[in-house]
């Protein structure tokens, strides 16, 4: 190395095996005693940080160097301290991305790298003295960092994303399979109704011709038989408009349900003497009965309406329909003879009627009034919660 700034020294040479430094003047050779021993190895070359572009961000190099998929701009400063030589070294490096080894690339005299937009992955920065190639081609300082994918591009993502559209593939074969039992739940209910209900007053119109080709002359008899086959017909066709009624697929309003259980009582006392006394509240079309529940309601209604008919004697009904504390409240009171008490546990029918309420958790009580008659009291809770409460809240209590 020439001393350019003093003139009377030329040059500085080193003897390693001896562990000296002579220095060349204009008329003599100094020998200096160095205080550092040289084993003739590499000398070691440090990385001095990494830095981020705008972050103050302080990086460890103890460690795997974790940047986020937004640090892809890095700067890295590394030295080396050299005793052997006295000139300034020149160096090159080598970055391998994700295992694939890159070509070794020449910085000339710098001791800093600047990388721009890095891919994610895996990186490890190798750095070397030129010279070292063929001499010692392992012999190079290494740096390890990486630089994460997003989420969205992580194997972790990718698999959540396999097991959600497996659970979406799983829920549309579910419902679809729930959706075939509850089609064919229904045909199996259709097909028993029409059996039961429809079967029936088919087999008695059968008999009632039957009665009737047999007897051609016999005229009150020809009446009386006509009549039946009349009343047949007319409940006939008030079955099949249940059937279809009842298998409607939406879900409908207690209103409606309201407005059908008076057309069926009014339908149902018009040929009698019986005096009705229809009274609802208005009900809000937020209050829904579902399909079962409304067949349900409508079937044990009609079981009571039909008993009373019969069996009660009366001249007077009184029906009464209210919401209250998000139940629909029926109240049945008529002025006939009454009902024995171990007819209101005995009895088929009050039974069948008990099982449906109760399918709903509701509750239906009989009660003889003092004055004669029955009074007749069902509740069942809507579906959904009732936003609006009718004026009646506080006069009608089940």
């Amino acid at each position: 190395m020439l001393f350019r700034s003093v003139p009377w020294a030329h040059r500085l040479e080193m003897d390693k095996l001896n562990g000296k430094l002579y220095l060349g003047c204009l008329n003599a050779i100094l020998e200096i005693k160095s205080p550092v021993s040289f084993s003739g190895e590499e000398s070691p070359l440090l990385f001095r940080g990494m830095t981020l572009p705008g972050s103050r961000k302080r990086l460890d190099f103890s460690k795997l160097v974790r940047l986020e998929s937004e640090e892809n701009n890095v700067s890295i400063d590394f030295a080396m301290v050299d005793y052997d030589q006295l000139s300034i070294p020149n160096y090159e490096y080598r970055l391998v991305h994700n295992g694939e080894k890159g070509n070794w690339v020449v910085m000339e005299v710098q001791n800093s790298l600047h990388f721009h937009k890095l891919a994610k992955g895996n990186y490890t920065l190798q750095v070397r003295r030129m010279g070292l190639r063929l001499i010692q081609p392992n012999n190079f300082t290494a740096l390890s960092f990486m630089v994460r994918p997003n989420f969205y591009e992580t194997s972790l993502f990718k698999l959540l994303m396999v097991l959600l559209l497996v659970a979406l593939m799983y829920a549309f074969y579910r419902a679809r399979i729930l959706r075939l039992i509850r089609e064919n739940l229904i045909r199996k209910r259709i097909s028993s109704d029409l059996h039961d209900d429809l079967g029936a007053r088919i087999t008695s119109l059968a008999l009632l011709a039957e009665i009737l080709d047999k007897n051609p002359q016999d005229t009150p008899l020809r009446s009386r038989n006509m009549i039946k086959i009349k009343e047949e017909l007319r409940l006939a066709s008030e079955s099949l408009d249940d059937i279809v009624w009842n298998e409607k697929t939406i879900d409908e309003s207690a209103a409606e349900l309201v407005s059908r259980m008076r057309r069926f009582a009014a339908d149902l006392l018009e040929p009698t003497s019986i005096n009705l006394q229809f009274r609802s509240d208005s009900f809000s079309d937020r209050q829904k009965l579902n399909r079962e529940k409304r067949r349900d309601i409508f079937l044990a209604y009609k079981e009571i309406l039909n008993n009373v008919l019969k069996h009660s004697g009366a001249d007077s009904l009184d029906i009464e329909i209210s919401s209250a504390r998000n139940h629909f409240n029926l109240s049945i009171a008529d002025n006939g003879i009454g009902m024995p008490d171990e007819l209101v546990t005995d009895r088929n029918g009050i039974r069948i009627v008990k099982s449906r309420v109760e399918k709903w958790r509701g509750s239906l009580r009989f009660e003889n009034s003092s004055g004669g008659g029955v009074l007749v009291r069902l509740t069942i809770p809507f579906d959904r919660i009732s936003l609006k409460w009718s004026s009646s809240d506080q006069e009608f209590k089940p």
